[in-house]
C-alpha cells in the first residue's frame, strides 16, 4: 500500500471514529510471508523503506490541516503533489505506535513515532 493511500484510509477512519484511531506501523518480521506479500527487502532496507513511508504518512496529513501537499525523494519512495483532501480530526495526524528491538528500530523510532512499544525480556540467569 502506499503510503497517501494509507493516509487517506486513517484520516477516513479518524473522522469516522471522531478522533480515536491509533496507527501500529509494523515493518514485518518473517521473511516468507513478505516474500508471499511480494516485498524482497532485507532488513535494513525494511527499516528504510518504513521510515520513508511513516514520514510521507505523517507530512502528508499534517499538510492537510492545511489543505497542503507534500513532495518527499526517497531511496524506495517517492511522492510529488502528495495530498489528503479530507483530513484526520486529530492534528497533525492520528498517534503511531511502533515496537521493535534492532538498532534501525530503535532510530526509527526515536524520530518517527509517538509511542514505543515494547515487551518484557526475562534478564539473563547468572550463576
Amino acid at each position: 500500500m502506499t503510503p497517501t493511500l494509507a493516509a487517506r484510509m486513517a484520516a477516513t477512519f479518524d473522522r469516522i471514529s471522531g478522533g480515536r484511531l491509533l496507527v501500529n506501523l509494523v515493518t514485518g518480521g518473517d521473511v516468507a510471508e513478505l516474500e508471499g506479500d511480494g516485498l524482497f527487502l532485507d532488513h535494513a532496507a525494511r527499516y528504510e523503506a518504513s521510515s520513508e513511508f511513516i514520514r510521507i504518512w505523517r507530512d502528508v496529513l499534517a499538510a492537510s490541516h492545511d489543505s497542503g501537499e507534500i513532495d518527499f525523494e526517497g531511496r524506495h519512495l517517492t511522492v510529488k503533489g502528495a495530498r489528503v483532501l479530507y483530513p484526520p480530526v486529530q492534528r497533525p495526524h492520528p498517534p503511531v505506535y511502533f515496537g521493535g528491538s534492532s538498532a534501525a528500530a530503535h532510530e526509527l523510532a526515536g524520530e518517527q513515532v509517538d509511542t514505543y512499544l515494547t515487551w518484557g525480556e526475562p534478564r539473563p540467569m547468572s550463576r
